[in-house]
């Protein structure tokens, strides 16, 4: 399969989720009718909600905590790192994992909190956890001021603290960390593969062209075995125009056969003419083991072209499905592109799908056109193309507005039946632009039975199942649901484009959020869930205190203690 990254993800978790996959799962026959509206309940700050909320998976663990600090928050908003920080030493796990992205995320504004937390904590024979949680938060950090906090805890007794340390380092490590770091990977026992490992990347991290001199010195006077497996490939990720004058007379008799091709990798950086052709060879002639690892050195060497062979003659689809990921970056060279171009129709889905995104990301007009067809196709063809297109719509210009014309013409063919139409329309979802929002939400109206008992779609009330296909098309199309959210008078409804129009984790998606915390219009359940999400995704020094002002506008029986016990949570 396509490997992806997602640092955006990562930095991210637990983001409320809003994707809806495409799903053979079979729905209710609906038939198509003017479905009366409920009465409207009007917006506004009143605790009486006309929805009993305490159901909803929305709200029902905000209302129903039980929260140990009973009464108004009393807590300082005005300097939130401390709070935060404290929270590393007893958050619950859910909140752990906020609160230390939100750390990482503060930059430098959180290193004098963490300086004084770990110096107290380093004082306790119990406070273990907290300094690895601190740590964890420092790892994620682009601050300067994480590397002398990781530098000083990967000499600390506890091994978990030292590897979670050079970890830390492996980030933010500077050329003088390297003698520290060499010295400590020689106190390790080779029995701990794991820890060398860490430290060696730490080491790379540091100085990468001192640690390749090192490693290959180790190799040549046939020292520190234990070092050279997870070595090798810690080289690969640095190399430099001088790498394959380093390992150019290390000898491979003495490695295992992966081991033995990642040197070779090594000394052919350079394209040194014989080391070149023993690689190539081995893709051609190796191993399945060898191979597959010749093919993952390509990018480090800038040797990715050497994949063409692979793709078109490789019999195991696993190493063709590699071969075309690995060409993506070459892709709009004339022997790669006409390589992948032929893999468009491979027998094997998943060198298809990476055919097609190595394609679409250079905007390949012969991929697109075959894109196109694809979403006229079948569920698997569609999700075969929606998965190909994910992150190359803008590589594409004007494929988005083909796409959903196309889409549309077959939803419209199944006017009234979700069940033909679903896949397409949660397809419709995944096509960028706020048309593709106005076009699911105006069809969410169409849908309701005969006898007038609420639509779902996939366990989903069918209004909130459209918001959250509409919400999935993008910034554009989340602003238009922000619209309908200042317009729209039903309750329910009103929190489905809540959800559906603040559920991302962009800039646009947070200013929303404080909008409805802070403005008029929203009611209090909206505005708690509003509350919830801020709370978790930052930034904490404008989130805390007006989460704190939202609290003394709270009348409700509910939602007043609950969005207290979120205040309690996170900031005492």
């Amino acid at each position: 399969m396509v490997t992806r990254t997602l640092n955006a993800a990562r930095r991210r978790a637990g983001a409320p989720l809003v994707l809806l996959a495409l799903s053979l799962a079979p729905a209710a026959s609906l038939s198509c009718g003017g479905a009366e509206d409920p009465a409207p309940a009007p917006p506004g700050t009143s605790s009486d909600a006309a929805v009993d909320w305490t159901g909803d998976d929305r709200l029902r663990a905000l209302l129903e905590t039980d929260c140990v600090h009973a009464g108004a928050f009393t807590g300082d908003t005005s300097n939130v790192w401390p709070a935060l920080v404290r929270r590393l030493s007893d958050a619950p796990s859910n909140v752990l994992r906020h609160v230390k992205l939100q750390l990482a995320d503060a930059g430098e504004d959180a290193i004098p909190a963490l300086d004084r937390a770990f110096a107290g904590w380093s004082e306790g024979v119990f406070d273990a956890s907290a300094i690895l949680n601190g740590l964890g938060a420092l790892r994620l950090s682009d601050a300067p001021g994480a590397r002398a906090l990781c530098a000083r805890y990967v000499v600390h007794s506890n091994v978990e603290i030292r590897v979670a340390a050079a970890k830390g380092l492996v980030r933010h490590a500077a050329p003088e960390n390297y003698d520290l770091l060499h010295d400590l990977v020689f106190s390790v026992h080779p029995s701990q593969a794991s820890t060398i490992e860490v430290l060696l990347q730490a080491m790379a991290a540091a100085d990468a062209p001192r640690f390749q001199r090192d490693l290959a010195g180790w190799m040549r006077a046939g020292e520190h075995r234990w070092f050279w497996t997870a070595g090798l490939p810690i080289a690969l990720e640095s190399v430099d125009d001088r790498t394959a004058s380093r390992f150019a007379l290390v000898a491979a008799e003495d490695l295992p056969p992966v081991s033995a091709v990642r040197l070779l990798a090594l000394q052919a950086a350079d394209g040194e003419a014989e080391p070149a052709a023993e690689l190539r060879a081995v893709l051609e002639q190796g191993t399945l083991p060898e191979r597959s690892a010749a093919l993952l050195t390509l990018p480090s060497i800038d040797r990715r072209e050497w994949a063409i062979p692979v793709l078109t003659g490789a019999s195991v689809s696993s190493e063709r499905s590699r071969a075309a990921s690995t060409l993506g970056p070459v892709a709009d060279t004339p022997e790669a592109r006409d390589a992948l171009r032929v893999a468009l129709n491979d027998p094997d889905r998943d060198v298809r799908l990476a055919a097609f995104a190595a394609l679409l990301s250079v905007g390949d007009p012969v991929a697109a056109d075959r894109a196109l067809a694809l979403f006229g196709g079948a569920l698997g063809e569609i999700e075969l193309a929606s998965l190909a297109l994910q992150d190359s719509w803008d590589a594409n210009p004007g494929l988005a507005d083909r796409v959903r014309a196309s889409l549309l013409e077959r939803i419209d063919e199944h006017e009234g039946d979700l069940t033909a139409a679903k896949s397409r329309l949660q397809a419709l979802g995944l096509v960028p632009g706020r048309a593709s929002a106005e076009a699911l939400m105006e069809r969410a109206a169409r849908y309701a039975r005969a006898d007038g008992t609420p639509v779902t779609v996939q366990g989903l009330d069918a209004h909130r199942w459209f918001a959250r296909a509409a919400g999935n098309a993008g910034p554009d199309a989340r602003a238009y649901l922000a619209e309908l959210w200042r317009a729209e008078t039903d309750e329910l409804r009103r929190m489905d484009l809540l959800e559906a129009a603040g559920a991302a984790q962009d800039d646009a998606a947070t200013d929303f959020l404080f909008e409805v915390v802070e403005g008029e219009r929203a009611t209090e359940h909206e505005r708690l869930l509003a509350a919830e999400w801020l709370a978790r995704r930052g930034p904490a020094p404008r989130v805390a205190p007006t989460l704190k002002r939202a609290a003394l506008r709270m009348e409700g029986a509910r939602t007043r203690p609950a969005i207290d016990c979120l205040l309690w949570t996170w900031y005492r």
